[in-house]
């Protein structure tokens, strides 16, 4: 497996980091299921500002993204069990390319970064993925991971026949988290798998938006006016 993280580009990309302490992160969980196999709500994962949000529900474990949404490309569906041990996940129809493409934009003056997210084979098969790229809006590669090995099973393969393993997946993490741009590009290539390629699923998406950065004077300004709160308290 390849790994080719590109974190930091440039000044711009360190000031972003600074201010990624400051990120709230959202979880899709893709809770509840509407129901096996439907297509994936385009509204899921929109502007989340609490736990339970038009009939979904979402890990609140670092806070809220009221200023991402998000895109699901081509048709993504949803379902309830059956790759490693993920729970409610979504996964990719066997059609056309065979990309499985999730966006997050973030509005003006704000950046989206990316935590981790889950992913596993249907239990029976452990598979390899082509790749696994994430890019700004631009197409300007991120991060980078060729062929990936996705497991089903904690046990090593082969294992004798009649014995089945515990159900596992694997996270992609990534840390520090991923905050270069505005628009954020995750996208899965499957097109080694063919007609298995509804056989991997893909589940807790981690993501998070920074605040809006200040310009400079703005900054001094908001570094003045703390200094001068603090003085007045010590008085």
């Amino acid at each position: 497996m390849l790994l080719r993280p590109n974190l930091v580009r440039g000044g711009f990309g360190l000031a972003l980091l600074a201010f990624a302490g400051q990120a709230r992160a959202t979880i899709l969980t893709f809770d509840p299921v509407p129901a096996p196999d439907s297509q994936v709500s385009q509204i899921y994962g929109d502007r989340v500002a609490g736990p339970s949000q038009f009939g979904f529900d979402y890990g609140s474990d670092f806070g809220f993204t009221p200023n991402v949404s998000v895109e699901y490309r081509p048709t993504l569906r949803y379902r309830e069990s059956g790759h490693g041990d993920l729970s409610n996940f979504i996964y990719r129809e066997d059609s056309g390319n065979l990309l499985l493409e999730i966006n997050f934009f973030a509005d003006a003056g704000y950046n989206v970064c990316l935590h981790y997210f889950d992913i596993a084979a249907m239990i029976g098969e452990s598979l390899s993925v082509k790749s696994i790229t994430l890019t700004t809006g631009a197409l300007i590669e991120l991060y980078r991971a060729d062929w990936v090995q996705i497991p089903d099973i904690l046990e090593s393969r082969p294992l004798p026949p009649g014995q089945t393993g515990t159900p596992t997946h694997m996270r992609i993490n990534f840390d520090p988290a991923i905050c270069n741009a505005p628009t954020l590009k995750l996208r899965i290539d499957l097109s080694n798998l063919s007609f298995k390629a509804p056989r991997i699923g893909i589940d807790n998406i981690a993501f998070s938006q920074n605040p809006p950065v200040p310009a400079p004077g703005a900054a001094a300004l908001l570094a003045l006016a703390t200094l001068g709160a603090a003085r007045r308290r010590r008085r």
